[in-house]
């Protein structure tokens, strides 16, 4: 029975800093948020001063930074950037933005938003998984899945967002298909074959 009392002890063991009273060695203690004034639980080794992100960003904005301070993060930057400078408008969105494209008729197809979610749906219709092979994602890894078109979209255009002319494929099922093939041959002008048939 003494492999009965070294679990019990290991489940006392494991079940103490979940109860909350300690943690490891140490006690929880109280503070308060710096900000708000409520009260948090922490840790010696944590030491929160916040209750949390709000608080925090509360309490660094408007903050002034020393002169030393100032120009350690200005020489941090400069590491960081290829040309020295971080744009201002880098974090900006829509026409602000620097690689805004302004001629939205130059974006290719499975770059819109409508392809995004169009192609998203299809995926999770399939249930993430080859409809040929019927290769699914294991844990600690995924395959690649492509959105197969029964009919190309080159050939018809206003079939590329029906959900019943599209199919989930992983990349190796898609390579076998008629339009994957196509594609390379209208693309360097040379007949294209797989490799290993």
């Amino acid at each position: 029975m003494r492999g009965e009392k070294e679990t019990q002890k290991r489940k006392k063991n494991i079940t103490a800093p979940m109860r909350g009273a300690k943690r490891g060695n140490s006690v929880a203690i109280i503070n308060k948020c710096l900000t708000c004034g409520n009260e948090i639980k922490t840790y010696p080794s944590q030491n929160k001063k916040y209750c949390n992100l709000d608080c925090r960003d509360k309490a660094y904005t408007g903050k002034k930074h020393t002169e030393k301070h100032r120009r350690n993060i200005s020489k941090a930057l400069k590491r960081k950037c290829r040309h020295g400078y971080m744009p201002k408008n880098v974090f900006k969105r829509g026409e602000d933005h620097p690689f805004w494209a302004k001629d939205r008729s130059k974006i290719q197809f499975i770059e819109t938003p409508e392809y995004q979610e169009f192609r998203v749906r299809i995926l999770k219709r399939d249930n993430y998984q080859c409809q040929e092979c019927g290769v699914r994602g294991k844990k600690g890894t995924r395959p690649v899945l492509h959105i197969h078109h029964l009919k190309p979209r080159k050939n018809f255009p206003k079939l590329s967002l029906v959900e019943s002319n599209v199919v989930v494929l992983c990349k190796e099922c898609h390579k076998k298909t008629d339009s994957y093939l196509k594609r390379w041959e209208d693309f360097t002008g040379q007949k294209a074959e797989l490799c290993g048939q």
